[in-house]
């Protein structure tokens, strides 16, 4: 029997970066659907924009020369051709013949680039745009009044972004900073994801009846989880110091812990509203400490270092 092993980039929060031929080759194939499907193509007030209209040209004819339809020894593009090279959203927009004549004409002018170099170019471009890599889920309600005109919710590295299913115009974003926990319930029949997003003073909760309500909750905290690591990365001399010597390594440890666990989001480690309610604010209060950041004074340990050694 033959057996296919396929792979899918689910999160997009890291740097977009292009390693090989291959690579590039792999998450063209990935990007491509949701990119001719309409998925990431936004269109405010249901319209495309003049710019956007110049980037689709752009588009479809670097798709035209990964296909060999245009290529340094001539240029043949159908209609055919490019009308499976645009998002089915934006055909609406323009007639055919002025699609037509404005790829002919980008074509003429990029002939001479490569297949593999088309790739990337069309990659990179699509990097740019605010819903590239996004997983998109139909949403049935939510009780948030800001994101009630919206069905669908859209999650990358900006953050939520709930949308229109039809134009995918966006509504409004809750960035993935802002976040402080997602939690899948089910009551009945229906499934739910509460959002809790916010800073230290305010916060709020927002729940989102969903179909895909588990995978949904699954994504967000694998989201939530790179903005963690991605923190941890970043601090001052690395995660272990962190934290300057007010605290004993027992009780920081503790909290660190509780807070990761509830940034995580693992429902399944809590059997009541009231512990995640604790581990929320043990995060709160790990994180609110105005000394978080700052790099460890280490003065005093070299002067008893020093004077130890000439002891």
């Amino acid at each position: 029997k033959n057996f296919y092993f396929l792979l899918r980039r689910m999160l997009w929060y890291q740097p977009f970066k292009i390693h090989s031929e291959l690579h590039a080759a792999a998450l063209y194939n990935q990007v491509l659907p949701d990119y001719l499907n309409g998925h990431i193509l936004a269109l405010p007030n249901g319209t495309l924009p003049s710019s956007t209209i110049d980037e689709l040209t752009l588009l479809s004819a670097l798709q035209q020369i990964v296909n060999e339809r245009c290529s340094p020894s001539g240029i043949v593009v159908s209609p055919d051709d490019v009308r499976t090279t645009l998002p089915v959203t934006a055909l609406r927009d323009l007639k055919r013949k002025e699609w037509i004549a404005k790829v002919h004409r980008q074509c003429v002018t990029m002939r001479h680039i490569p297949p593999s170099q088309a790739r990337q170019l069309l990659l990179t471009t699509l990097n740019e745009w605010p819903l590239f890599g996004g997983n998109a889920v139909s949403i049935d309600s939510t009780t948030d009044t800001k994101s009630r005109r919206a069905n669908m919710i859209c999650v990358n590295r900006t953050g939520l972004n709930f949308t229109k299913h039809d134009t995918h115009e966006l509504i409004t974003t809750y960035p993935l900073e802002d976040i402080m926990s997602c939690r899948h319930n089910k009551v009945g029949n229906e499934q739910f994801v509460d959002i809790k997003y916010g800073d230290l003073m305010v916060q709020r909760i927002t729940r989102l009846k969903v179909d895909q309500a588990f995978e949904l909750a699954t994504l967000i905290q694998q989201y939530l989880q790179a903005v963690l690591i991605a923190r941890q990365s970043t601090a001052p001399y690395g995660p272990d110091l962190m934290i300057t010597r007010d605290y004993d390594d027992d009780t920081l440890k503790a909290e660190e812990d509780a807070g990761e666990q509830y940034f995580a989001g693992s429902p399944t480690n809590a059997k009541t509203s009231n512990q995640l309610d604790q581990m929320a604010q043990t995060k709160s209060n790990f994180e609110s400490r105005p000394h978080v950041n700052k790099p460890l004074d280490l003065s005093h340990k070299m002067n008893e270092a020093a004077l130890s050694t000439r002891l």
